[in-house]
């Protein structure tokens, strides 16, 4: 199975606990269950802390005004990676991924 991981938080507070779940599910997704990860979200310590960790990390621009950049990435990134599911934790990223890719995965969202 493959999921990409679509998520946007704030840098600025280094990894919180939404951010810190992303972390413990990828890694647990791909260390115990052998389950291909790619991520896609902005730039900071998780992406780093996920690219450290053996997963592939797509960095997107934060600001959501550059909504045709992020949907740019996104659709290299499905078409590359070509996943079973894209799973989210922003609402900003499954709103994006619904309306322009729900035929192409299984979209799924999680949120605290």
């Amino acid at each position: 199975m493959k999921i990409l991981f679509l998520h946007l938080y704030n840098e600025e507070f280094g990894m919180g606990g939404a951010d810190r779940g992303v972390y413990d599910l990828t890694t647990a997704l791909k260390n115990k269950f052998g389950v291909e990860i790619c991520a896609v979200m902005n730039a900071g310590p998780l992406a780093q802390a996920l690219e450290e960790s053996g997963i592939p990390v797509t960095t997107i621009p934060k600001p959501k005004i550059q909504t045709l950049k992020i949907l740019q990435v996104l659709t290299d990134s499905l078409s590359t990676f070509k996943p079973d599911v894209v799973h989210s934790h922003h609402r900003y990223m499954t709103f994006l991924a619904y309306v322009f890719f729900k035929k192409k995965a299984v979209i799924l969202h999680t949120q605290r």
